[in-house]
């Protein structure tokens, strides 16, 4: 099943991921479409933004550089966790997640505990 998931992602395609509080609906966060695809399907406005989510903080610092200094001991303070912390994104990265905020992003690396971890948080 999760190399199923997985090769879903690779071609684009958005999966159900459990996390330590909800199910959540994510796709490749490297490239626009599969991201616009999680709005579509959610019937967000393309305004609001969606957070990126990564599989732990080091992995989440390689993804936005940026979060330096004090961003990165925030993270590291909270994450992993049942949070979404909003940081500083002075690369913009991931415009496609930002909504009509390009110059913050949703950040989450959730607690995971294995399967059926999802509503334990």
């Amino acid at each position: 099943m999760i190399d199923e998931a997985v090769t879903a992602v690779q071609d684009g395609r958005p999966v159900i991921l459990p996390t330590d509080t909800v199910y959540g609906l994510c796709a490749d966060p490297y490239r626009e479409a599969p991201a616009r695809e999680i709005y579509r399907m959610k019937g967000t406005p393309i305004e609001q933004p969606i957070a990126l989510v990564a599989r732990d903080v080091d992995f989440l610092l390689e993804c936005v550089p940026e979060l330096r200094g004090r961003s990165a001991a925030i993270a590291r303070a909270l994450l992993p966790g049942p949070f979404t912390l909003v940081l500083p994104n002075p690369g913009r990265r991931y415009p496609w997640i930002t909504g009509s905020t390009p110059d913050r992003i949703g950040v989450r690396v959730p607690e995971l505990a294995g399967p059926g971890s999802a509503g334990r948080g």
